[in-house]
Parts: structure tokens; C-alpha cells; sequence
């Protein structure tokens, strides 16, 4: 009998971090309604993007594409050219970094492979 409990509860622990992780995987990013998209690289204004439609393109795309886990407290990449994408509306602020030469977005704890092209040469 006590097999059996012990089978019963790892059985249901094992489901609920399994929902847990499937929940991190596909959570939302950057959700909100912004009416401005600016571009940054190394501090410098690239691209201003005020089309709303385009601006929901790429949060769909941050939000959507594959991602892989990196906990980390700060910037994690030492090489150049970095930047940062500002997501704003009238109450809110929203940065996330991108690395340029990947096309890729971070945050605190992921690595978006969203490829975009803002600012990258292309060879």
C-alpha cells in the first residue's frame, strides 16, 4: 500500500513540473499594447518604428521562437555589437537586449533565436 502512495504522489510531482516547464517554455516575453519601438546599438538610436502592426510582428516573434535557458545577472556576451530593443506606450517601459551579430534576444533567464536583422551586415 505504501508502494503504491509513494508511485501515486512522484507520479503527480513529475506532471506538475513537467506543466511547470512547458509553462516557462511558452510564456509570454513582452505582452502589452506599445505604440514605439526604438532600436539601440551600443547606446546609439538605429531605428524609431512606430507602425503598431510591425511592432506586434516582432513581440509575436520574441514571444514565439525557440528559447534556451541561461540564468544569468547581467549581459552575458563580451562581444560586439550589442543593443537593446525599448518597447513603449504611455504607462510603460520595456528594454530587452539583443545581440546583433546573432540576431538573437536576451533576457534575464533566455536566449531568443529570433534572428533579426536589425543592424547586422550582411555578408
Amino acid at each position: 500500500m505504501k508502494k503504491k502512495r509513494i508511485i501515486t504522489i512522484l507520479v503527480v510531482i513529475s506532471l506538475l513540473l513537467s506543466i511547470a516547464l512547458i509553462w516557462l517554455y511558452h510564456h509570454k516575453i513582452i505582452e502589452g499594447q506599445y505604440n514605439k519601438l526604438t532600436i539601440s546599438k551600443m547606446g546609439d538610436s538605429l531605428y524609431v518604428i512606430h507602425n503598431k502592426e510591425e511592432i506586434n510582428r516582432i513581440m509575436r516573434k520574441i514571444n514565439t521562437s525557440p528559447r534556451t535557458f541561461h540564468p544569468t545577472n547581467g549581459f552575458r556576451y563580451d562581444h560586439l555589437p550589442h543593443g537593446t530593443l525599448l518597447f513603449e506606450n504611455d504607462n510603460e517601459l520595456v528594454e530587452i537586449e539583443i545581440v546583433f551579430q546573432k540576431g538573437n534576444v536576451l533576457t534575464r533567464y533566455w536566449e531568443i533565436e529570433t534572428n533579426l536583422e536589425f543592424g547586422r551586415e550582411v555578408e
